[in-house]
């Protein structure tokens, strides 16, 4: 008999308590750091209760928010945009529009990977990465800060919508692409 074994060292727990009396137990369990489970032969498995951790590539943490995945999108946006900073962005003989499509393609495709199915996403995360594409544009097209061009302004000169209008794009996308697809043989044949 084959099954699946769960390597307790590796397994984590996010704990999210409520009611009354929950945070007193939830900074006990976060001091020891550690919380019993069972496992199904009923063993007692000790695993590391964590404050975030990465699962199938998103960061989760234990707020419920995508605080964390946020960052960590903006930190990997920010390491493409620096190696292609020197090659494309500060090169003097290549027009505004090709650097803009640079930065579409790669920067604002690995800043938003996944980000139709970002939940929680608060005021503090939008105004990061609203933040980060604006100083990143004004970087590309060469705006200095002694020019005062609101952050609409650049958007628009770049043809690039606010955060949220991307954002909004790609769940309708998202729904367009799992709504419009037929379905497969695979699919067809569970559901008759």
């Amino acid at each position: 008999k084959r099954a699946l074994k769960t390597n307790w060292g590796k397994s984590g727990a996010i704990l999210r308590m409520r009611g009354k009396g929950a945070t007193k137990e939830w900074k006990r369990m976060r001091s020891r750091g550690m919380v019993i489970v069972y496992d199904r032969s009923q063993e007692e498995k000790k695993i590391a209760v964590r404050r975030n951790f990465k699962l199938l590539g998103a960061m989760m943490d234990d707020g419920g928010t995508m605080a964390e995945e946020v960052k960590s999108r903006i930190g990997a946006a920010q390491g493409r945009f620096a190696r292609l900073l020197k090659t494309v962005f500060r090169r003097r003989g290549l027009a505004d529009k090709v650097k803009i499509s640079f930065f579409k393609s790669v920067v604002m495709s690995v800043l938003l990977f996944d980000a139709e199915a970002w939940t929680r996403l608060g005021r503090p995360q939008l105004r990061a990465i609203q933040g980060f594409i604006s100083r990143k544009l004004r970087q590309v097209m060469g705006i200095k800060a002694e020019e005062k061009m609101t952050t609409e302004e650049v958007l628009k000169k770049a043809g690039i919508g606010t955060v949220r209008s991307e954002l909004r794009i790609k769940r309708l996308k998202f729904v367009r692409n799992v709504t419009m697809d037929p379905p497969t043989p695979m699919l067809a044949a569970i559901h008759g």
